[in-house]
């Protein structure tokens, strides 16, 4: 987690901040805003967020806006090698192949090759405000959004 001096960096007008924007399938809006879910594994990155950048979460596939966030804990580890407290904060699986099935959904291409030895990018997000209606839908539609502020 952030420390309060953290958190007020990142979101400090003095600090440049980079922007990364994740997409997340529909079924984990809910985990995100509960706060049950503030990890996302993720197997092709060209960079990686920092602590304190921006993270845009989106509905996937159009990318919808649902979530403004920031980056915490960023690291890049085997997926076999991760422990409890580095998994915690991601949904839980059934079993290793449920895992694996669900990561071959996410990307075909790397379909037959994901397994223990498989490097993922581990990125902690806090989120600090989400525009969803009352059906858990995100979106913004005028007299039915509600914004729910995080505290931290």
């Amino acid at each position: 987690m952030l420390s309060d001096l953290e958190l007020a960096s990142a979101l400090s007008h003095d600090r440049v901040h980079r922007v990364f924007r994740y997409k997340f399938d529909a079924s984990l809006v809910e985990l995100i805003v509960r706060q049950l879910k503030y990890s996302t594994w993720r197997l092709d990155w060209d960079e990686l967020p920092k602590p304190g950048d921006h993270v845009y979460m989106g509905l996937s596939p159009d990318g919808q806006l649902f979530c403004f966030g920031v980056a915490g804990e960023v690291f890049v580890k085997r997926w076999g090698d991760l422990t409890e407290e580095e998994r915690r904060g991601h949904e839980e699986y059934p079993d290793r192949e449920s895992g694996v099935a669900t990561f071959e959904a996410y990307y075909p291409h790397r379909r037959g090759k994901i397994g223990p030895t498989t490097e993922l990018a581990v990125v902690k997000f806090h989120p600090i405000l989400f525009a969803l209606d009352n059906d858990w839908n995100p979106g913004i539609r005028p007299g039915h959004t509600v914004y729910v502020e995080v505290d931290w």
